[in-house]
């Protein structure tokens, strides 16, 4: 597939990159409209900390699409958390979802950090302190 798109003259890889731009935002227009309980409760706990993130963030090229739950950049480096529900209990699921790890990692240079669920509702604190970990100088202001 690879080889195809490097045939693509400019014009035509431009047009190919807009169509999928409009294609993705949509998807993640709908997305962040159907944000799950518990990345809303994992969102606030990271305004509550004052911690930069991105909230639904999409990574793309011509030929893949991923969007992330949240997406935060340190000084030590990029990180992708996911927060996940029981749809990833299945071989499928657990095995796209370590494909799209491996992607993030070649292609943006971001590693992955899942919690499931029930580490958000009854360990909010410790996952928290996973993220504030990323960047062990950074001094919080509710601390």
């Amino acid at each position: 597939f690879y080889g195809y798109f490097f045939m693509l003259s400019r014009k035509e890889k431009q047009i190919k990159r807009k169509a999928n731009q409009k294609k993705v935002a949509g998807y993640a227009n709908n997305l962040i409209r159907k944000a799950t309980k518990h990345e809303l409760i994992f969102k606030e706990a990271l305004i509550e900390e004052r911690i930069m993130h991105k909230f639904q963030k999409f990574f793309y090229t011509v030929d893949t699409c991923y969007i992330a739950d949240f997406y935060l950049k340190t000084k030590y480096g990029r990180y992708v958390i996911e927060i996940d529900g029981n749809s990833h209990n299945s071989q499928n699921a657990k095995a796209y979802d370590k494909k799209r790890e491996l992607w993030m990692l070649k292609k943006r240079k971001c590693n992955t950090i899942r919690f499931k669920n029930e580490d958000i509702e009854n360990d909010l604190q410790s996952c928290i302190a996973v993220v504030l970990s990323l960047e062990p100088n950074r001094l919080t202001i509710n601390q």
